[in-house]
């Protein structure tokens, strides 16, 4: 392996660590951000920058707190230019739009001035950024100043597991708090209508999605499906006309879940 290659191995390596530590901020946040970590290059031809990161924003909870019309956002890194927010909208006009707003805050701001970007984005993000790329280092410069920058991130732990892992734990675990918060957090008693096979698949998806969970999120997730299920049994009396037309207003799962009988037929 050449001295170059040793480089950008060890510049993942710290980027991984840095990732991590945005990641946990963002996650602490209550937005359910994910990544497959980050790349380099050695050659110019295959990149512009010898390294690149993307923390990737789910795509409903974009149209949620964006606009319906945003498909897709992810807050994106490289070694040359730094953070910035990347937006696609689809719309009648302009079906393949995109936008990206520039953070410029240098290229290894502290995680919470990331996570205030994104949070800032969230709000109004024509106003966060700015449409100029700043251009802080180029292809090929020395890396050691960018190094000195992520060492305050840098773990030195030889257990500390893959990327992979270090990010699905502190996923987990962000899981794990935002549950037990919102469960706790109001303790207001409503009646809701549900269907029989609404409170059936709400089961089957905790049981089988939470497989690979914290052991104690899935506790709470099978708990809270119990719950449900037993006041269902116990508390059900047949709907009335109102309670049926309130069920028929709201049942985007169950109309998906009809398409998807004839996909899987």
């Amino acid at each position: 392996m050449t001295s170059e290659e040793d480089r950008l191995r060890q510049l993942e390596d710290h980027l991984s660590d840095y990732a991590i530590a945005i990641a946990d901020v963002i996650l602490r946040d209550g937005i359910p951000v994910t990544s497959d970590g980050p790349c380099t290059y050695a050659d110019q031809a295959y990149a512009d920058a010898e390294a690149e990161l993307t923390l990737r924003i789910p795509d409903d909870y974009a149209a949620r707190s964006i606009s319906e019309t945003c498909t897709s956002m992810s807050l994106d890194w490289t070694s040359v230019s730094g953070w910035s927010l990347y937006l696609e909208f689809q719309t009648a006009e302009n079906p393949h739009g995109h936008v990206e707003r520039w953070f410029g805050a240098g290229l290894v701001p502290r995680p919470e001035q990331v996570a205030n970007f994104l949070a800032n984005a969230m709000v109004d993000w024509q106003s966060a950024g700015s449409t100029d790329q700043p251009f802080y280092r180029v292809f090929g410069q020395d890396l050691g100043p960018l190094f000195d920058r992520l060492a305050p991130y840098v773990s030195d732990s030889e257990s500390k597991g893959s990327f992979g892992s270090r990010f699905l734990t502190a996923h987990r675990q962000a899981a794990h708090r935002w549950t037990v918060a919102d469960l706790l957090s109001d303790e207001e008693v409503r009646a809701v209508p549900m269907r029989t096979g609404e409170a059936n698949a709400l089961r089957r998806l905790l049981d089988w999605l939470t497989t690979e969970s914290d052991g104690r999120l899935r506790r709470i997730a099978l708990g809270l499906a119990d719950d449900i299920q037993a006041r269902f049994i116990a508390g059900s009396t047949p709907p009335d006309a109102a309670m049926r037309e309130l069920i028929d207003s709201f049942q985007t799962a169950w109309e998906q879940a009809r398409v998807d009988e004839q996909d899987l037929a």
